[in-house]
């Protein structure tokens, strides 16, 4: 997952066809860039009867290696090798047929963005946040139904309908999330998904190339991306290579029959990974788990209740955890304020954030809109993911952990800067801990600052753990 290149892949430009345009329909992708480390691109390219046609180009440093033919007439697949010393500029691509008018395309090379630090990937520094767009919040809502898609209708009150939310709405809600502490924002797929029912996902792609017009432009989504790095976040992006929605165009008139996994009748994949690893299992719970289609409209491409307090308790354990343990941590969104994560059925794990559209009864968004216990929540989030992200010992550091006696789990993670001690009592009853065991690790250490309450603790060699808790010290 990678901090983006910001300027996305336009799945058709007009501007950029000449002559008969209604046989050339689309080459994919539309533009490229020089520069890249990567010399070889294959442009996929479809209209009627293509294949019939010559390919020519000449262009200083680019070179049509090869041209592929495929059992379907109305594609060519070329190969092109695009050497260092190629210019930023657009060059025509001649698709000429004997006794017809020659198709031209007018292809452009792009100059790269080098900027400093534009692709740095996302590391054990970063909290990601994951988010499903639908379901954020809504910051147009001229956007909500757009005219000639296949799903017309919007319905809050539905899990399985579109509810609206978009980019701007997430745009708009970037100062929350900077300031929850998180660093990297993913997106549950933003491209077009013209399918006719279920759209909001976004993992049944119509349109590699193009933003779904429900969540906003490729421009926007752009200006998105320049917005979270102006404010020091980065951006994940969700791509789905492994199945793809049966509205495309790529399924309507497949380059080929086995473009994608073919049954004689429907078959879903059994999602049972461990069938693939096991050295005796069946031939054909494997075949199902790989083969097998992810769901009908997405074809397999052949690639204040008296629990509450107990709840909030493990709760917090389990973000602190998360949060210090050694890794990549990510939340989804709502975690944060305890949105439940239902799972039967399984739209509820997709509600909305509530206060992300105009009109909502009550604003998560703000702390006048949440709950005492939600606020508890957030602010324990918060300023651990803070904490965090302040402290390289959390981020970068080493771990080192000890056997847990008596139901208490103690780790270490350190660096020449600060060393973290984070005990978990597991028990449902308090513990009192003696720290000798730990020496390896608290050395000349005799005090602590514990990170979640403030307070200094001014001796460490005993420790009082309350029944499952988890105590992270600050160790000085």
């Amino acid at each position: 997952m990678i901090k983006l290149i910001t300027t996305l892949f336009l799945a058709f430009l007009s501007t950029g066809l000449f002559a008969q345009t209604s046989n050339l329909e689309r080459v994919e992708p539309a533009f490229w860039w020089t520069g890249m480390k990567n010399p070889k691109l294959q442009l996929l390219v479809h209209g009627q009867d293509i294949s019939s046609r010559t390919v020519k180009l000449n262009y200083p440093g680019v070179k049509l290696a090869a041209v592929h033919k495929v059992e379907n007439p109305n594609y060519l697949f070329l190969d092109l090798e695009i050497a260092a010393s190629a210019k930023t500029g657009s060059f025509p691509i001649l698709f000429a047929a004997s006794g017809k008018p020659n198709l031209q395309y007018k292809y452009e090379l792009k100059a790269r963005n080098l900027s400093a630090n534009r692709a740095q990937g996302v590391t054990s520094k970063d909290v990601i946040y994951l988010l499903m767009p639908d379901r954020f919040s809504n910051g147009d809502k001229n956007n909500d139904v757009v005219k000639g898609l296949k799903e017309s209708t919007l319905n809050r009150d539905s899990i399985y309908h579109r509810h609206g939310g978009d980019i701007q709405g997430l745009m708009n809600h970037l100062d929350y999330l900077k300031d929850l502490g998180v660093t990297a924002l993913w997106m549950t797929p933003e491209i077009e998904n013209d399918q006719p029912h279920a759209s909001y996902h976004g993992y049944a792609v119509t349109d590699y190339y193009k933003i779904d017009p429900r969540f906003g432009t490729n421009e926007l989504y752009k200006a998105y991306v320049e917005k979270c790095h102006s404010m020091g976040l980065k951006v994940v992006k969700d791509l789905v290579h492994n199945h793809i929605g049966t509205e495309s165009w790529l399924i309507k008139d497949m380059p080929m029959k086995d473009w994608v996994h073919q049954w004689p009748k429907y078959t879903n994949s059994n999602f049972r990974d461990a069938a693939v690893m096991d050295p005796h299992g069946s031939a054909i719970d494997k075949k199902v788990m790989l083969d097998g289609w992810f769901d009908h409209s997405m074809a397999d491409v052949n690639q204040t209740n008296p629990y509450v307090q107990n709840y909030l308790t493990k709760y917090k354990v389990g973000m602190a955890l998360l949060l210090t343990i050694r890794g990549i941590p990510q939340l989804y969104y709502g975690d944060e304020i305890l949105m439940k994560n239902y799972s039967n059925p399984d739209g509820l794990v997709r509600l909305d954030f509530p206060g992300g559209w105009p009109g909502d009864k009550v604003d998560k968004f703000t702390a006048s809109g949440r709950t005492e216990k939600e606020n508890e929540a957030f602010n324990f989030v918060r300023k651990l993911a803070n904490y965090r992200k302040n402290t390289t010992a959390l981020q970068t550091g080493k771990l080192m952990q000890y056997i847990p006696q008596d139901g208490v789990y103690v780790f270490f993670r350190y660096d020449q800067q600060k060393t973290v001690m984070i005990a978990y009592n597991s028990s449902d009853k308090a513990a009192a801990v003696k720290t000798g065991r730990f020496a390896e690790r608290t050395g000349d250490f005799t005090k602590a600052l514990n990170v979640m309450s403030g307070e200094q603790i001014n001796a460490i060699d005993n420790l009082n753990l309350a029944a499952k808790s988890i105590t992270i010290l600050e160790l000085k």
